[in-house]
């Protein structure tokens, strides 16, 4: 039978995160606060000070003891000062702890806000290579582990650290012997802790390789939801969900064994000193080598050692969970960007574009293009035509710079592809797909895409030269009208004509149509073919189609065969060719 650990590591052995040890985990995790560090340093301190508060108030309970056996002459001296230490400790732990809430939160807010910056900068090559329920479960469940370390764990483990150390300190100095046979019993406590932590870290990191599974798993069926209802594929995703769904449990349940384990274990070990203090130190104030005093105030110590061990051990979870969900973030962090500093020229693009022996490889193991060459002048139409991953969109995809070619070069006007700043070239370059993307918010902000100064009037007037004003009067409020998430309340012709409007308010020199009439009805795409033409009269345009009627006016066609240009010409000489691949291509359309 398969154990557990094998069975998990079937399904997720390409998820390997770098793995650090607990010190340089929970260093990291400080460096996430680095811009709060004078603040995180006020906290803990107020947080030592009510530590130290406890401690004086322990030893003055034993020597209020030691006065009521005595004279009792300076009792209720002792009782006042026993009283203020007490609530100065509660005030200051109190106050402490609101003023770590508030730097950690901010620490929080900081690490979203570098997420978030961290996933525009990486490459369309990273979101290639990872599901997307990994990337969500790095900015969601992963920054929420490190954000429950934190809000929750943080302030309680550190000041119980502190408080564990003051103790033990506390206990030498009221009495070195004592105290060094009591300090002494709690070490198979922390032996015990540190070696137990291995097991409970390694699940935690299958739990969150498992989670991120799930979530992508989860999301790979409800983007497919129309089609597993077409096929009453409900049955089949449920068994999908479930296998992963079972397994995330499985290691789940797992964690909570050793946690059950771990726990009562740990607060036994620590009730040793406890037992220790009243058989030894009953023992010795007997034979009066122990005053009462100072036993008094080893069993506070002693009661008070329990509290933080007792929450360090319901932490314990907690704090691995953060150190896993740390490893998670940094090799996000550590991707590497996209690089925008390549290339800093931001002149005038005129769209004249030639490639020379372009090469491109997107898991270095196999060229998807190979030795591409041709060259677009300036206001040229070329047309891409082939099967289904010849290479057609990963050609024009090099343009934008969205993939970084291994061999060959790439000229725009002359110039290196990679001199080019990518900002400035990708403002000037219209991209359309035939999966649209629209954003949830009104039709303006989905064809302006928070560009400056661009008004209704301009919008209108762009629209009434597409031909596309009788379509956008149609809206039941405009410009204002509601967009769901995705243009779920639009037609696929509409999100195009969205797309269409959203390129030439940009109005770039260089245009890349990929299938963009390619889900519309005969109406649309005649709608969509009159405004392509009008919008490509003075510019550089690449237009991707599998009918081949939409490419037939191009000045030049490229027939792409095996990541190859196998033809190339105009419609009529291809076509004149009766052992052209290009004129088999037209004949199998019009079976």
């Amino acid at each position: 039978m398969i154990s557990l650990k094998e069975r998990v590591k079937s399904f997720i052995s390409d998820d390997e995160v770098r793995q650090y040890s607990d010190l340089r985990g929970i260093g990291y995790l400080f460096r996430l606060s680095k811009r709060n560090y004078y603040q995180l340093v006020i906290a803990v301190a107020i947080l030592v000070l009510s530590v130290a508060c406890i401690m004086c108030s322990a030893h003055l309970l034993g020597l209020l003891f030691q006065e009521l056996a005595d004279d009792k002459q300076f009792v209720w001296q002792y009782v006042i000062a026993f009283l203020v230490f007490e609530v100065l400790a509660a005030v200051l732990r109190c106050y402490g702890s609101l003023y770590l809430v508030y730097v950690t939160n901010n620490v929080i807010l900081s690490t979203r806000k570098l997420l978030f910056q961290k996933l525009s900068r990486l490459s369309v090559s990273y979101f290639d290579r990872q599901p997307l329920g990994r990337t969500l479960s790095r900015i969601t469940t992963d920054v929420e582990g490190v954000e429950s370390f934190f809000l929750n764990v943080m302030p309680s483990s550190l000041a119980c650290c502190i408080e564990i150390i003051l103790i033990l300190i506390s206990m030498l100095i009221v009495d070195l012997q004592f105290g060094f046979i009591i300090v002494c019993t709690t070490i198979p406590a922390f032996v015990f802790t540190v070696v137990m932590r291995a097991p409970v870290k390694f699940w935690m990191r299958i739990q969150k390789k498992v989670n991120a599974l799930v979530l992508s798993r989860f999301a790979e069926l409800v983007n497919g939801f129309e089609v597993i209802k077409s096929f009453n594929l409900e049955r089949w995703s449920f068994g999908k969900y479930k296998d992963v769904n079972m397994m995330n449990y499985r290691v789940h349940l797992k964690i909570m064994n050793w946690n059950a384990f771990i726990r009562p274990m740990i607060i036994l070990l620590c009730k040793m000193p406890i037992l220790l203090v009243v058989i030894i130190g009953g023992m010795m104030v007997i034979d009066n080598s122990l005053t009462i005093a100072i036993f008094v105030s080893f069993l506070r110590f002693s009661e008070k050692l329990l509290l933080p061990v007792n929450i360090l051990s319901h932490d314990i979870q907690i704090i691995q969970d953060a150190l896993t969900s740390a490893e998670r973030v940094r090799q996000m962090l550590d991707e590497i960007e996209e690089g925008y500093q390549d290339g800093d020229i931001d002149k005038k693009i005129h769209g004249d574009i030639e490639f020379i022996a372009v090469h491109l490889d997107y898991l270095r193991d196999k060229d998807v293009l190979k030795g591409i060459s041709f060259h677009a002048k300036q206001g040229m139409k070329i047309g891409l035509v082939g099967e289904t991953g010849a290479g057609k969109t990963s050609t024009v995809n090099i343009i934008p710079a969205l993939y970084s070619f291994s061999r060959g070069e790439v000229l725009i006007d002359g110039i290196p592809l990679r001199q080019w700043s990518k900002p400035w070239l990708r403002k000037h370059i219209g991209y359309i797909n035939q999966d649209v993307v629209i954003f949830q918010g009104t039709l303006r902000d989905n064809i302006v895409c928070a560009q400056e100064d661009v008004d209704d009037e301009t919008i209108y007037q762009l629209a009434d030269r597409l031909g596309f004003a009788e379509r956008l009067i149609n809206f039941p409020q405009g410009l204002n009208s509601a967009i769901l998430e995705h243009g779920q309340n639009l037609s696929a012709g509409e999100r195009q004509i969205v797309a269409f409007m959203r390129m030439m308010i940009k109005n770039p020199q260089i245009l890349i149509l990929d299938e963009a009439t390619a889900n519309v009805d005969y109406d649309y795409e005649q709608l969509l073919h009159r405004a392509l033409f009008d919008l490509m009269a003075d510019k550089t345009c690449f237009i991707i189609a599998h009918r081949l009627a939409t490419v037939q006016q191009c000045e030049v066609i490229l027939v792409f065969k095996d990541g190859r240009i196998v033809e190339r010409g105009n419609h009529q000489s291809l076509y004149a060719d009766h052992n052209s691949y290009y004129r088999h291509m037209q004949s199998a359309l019009m079976v």
